[in-house]
């Protein structure tokens, strides 16, 4: 969305455009967050939950669980 009011106004084309967000102070918060949902998401594979249901008691995709799986699993090695 972002994107593409920045590349209207300045006439540039979207994929010259970037936007980013930085939240003062965030940072630990975030970084917490994301390491207690691949945890979860750990815990819940290895009791043998699927893809699936993982992403349905998390609220999230089912390809975002497997996202996280596979940096967890290639961050292990």
């Amino acid at each position: 969305m972002a994107g593409d009011a920045i590349s209207g106004v300045l006439d540039v084309p979207l994929e010259d455009v970037r936007v980013s967000l930085h939240v003062q102070g965030a940072d630990d918060t975030v970084s917490r967050a994301r390491e207690a949902l691949a945890g979860a998401i750990g815990a819940l594979v290895e009791i043998g939950a699927g893809r699936r249901d993982i992403a349905l008691l998390l609220g999230i995709s089912h390809q975002r669980v497997s996202q996280i799986s596979a940096e967890r699993s290639r961050a292990a090695v």
